[in-house]
């Protein structure tokens, strides 16, 4: 998870970076990692508190657009160019 935040923190240049370990509602351990800016609405509040963020998802779920597909872009170039193992099976190319 390291090399991840180190390649999201290159591809996103954010103040911070919120990590989160789950594993109690599906059967493996997972991971969320948010980078978190300024501009955010309660940059000190919780990530999850997005209320416009939540009202999409809870209504349609979250719609990939050209922003989505430059941020997984960024994010691969950055895993690649720091020789980080990508599971073939989780990424779209």
């Amino acid at each position: 998870m390291v090399e991840v935040a180190h390649a999201l923190d290159r591809a996103f240049t954010p103040k911070k970076m919120n990590y989160e370990s789950l594993g109690n509602g599906v059967p493996h351990l997972h991971w969320h990692l948010v980078p978190r800016y300024d501009s955010h609405p309660d940059p000190r509040g919780p990530a999850w508190e997005d209320l416009a963020f939540l009202r999409q998802f809870w209504l349609g779920g979250a719609l990939a657009d050209d922003k989505s597909e430059e941020a997984r872009r960024s994010i691969l170039m950055e895993l690649r160019r720091a020789d980080v193992e990508i599971e073939r099976e989780f990424i779209d190319i």
